[in-house]
């Protein structure tokens, strides 16, 4: 009933191998904690939400899913699902019945935006893979 879902995507290019492009999504997703897992071209993350404001509220899991487009180039797309956890719930109820000041632990799980720390994942994954430009070219 509450859940959400969020969606961040990258294209990056790089001249390494897919057997050395998993490890490097792996080492750079390690940074939003949580279970990681990996199953071939898929990375698991549960409860992944380091340096994600109002996280007590909730619990979610998340797809970090590696697409090779063509031999130089990959997609990167990261869903990332939430859903309240029993606090959530026991706030919900207490402040039904009685303790009405509980409902701002309720209004907190909406203001919850995974997106940054995970953004900060596709960006440092992006500059470990993509080669750095050698400077501007000559004779201009």
């Amino acid at each position: 009933m509450f859940e959400r879902e969020f969606y961040l995507s990258t294209a990056i290019r790089t001249q390494k191998p897919p057997t050395e492009v998993m490890p490097e999504v792996v080492n750079a997703f390690r940074r939003v904690g949580g279970q990681l897992s990996e199953n071939g071209t898929t990375l698991t993350i549960r409860d992944g939400f380091a340096g994600v404001q109002f996280d007590f509220i909730c619990e979610g899991s998340s797809f970090v899913e590696v697409r090779q487009r063509n031999e130089n180039q990959y997609d990167v797309e990261v869903r990332i699902e939430l859903k309240p956890n029993q606090l959530f719930w026991i706030c919900a109820i207490g402040g039904f019945f009685c303790l009405w000041f509980l409902w701002i632990a309720n209004l907190f799980y909406f203001f919850v935006d995974p997106n940054r720390p995970y953004q900060h994942a596709l960006d440092s994954l992006r500059r470990e893979l993509e080669p750095t430009p050698q400077g501007f070219p000559t004779g201009y």
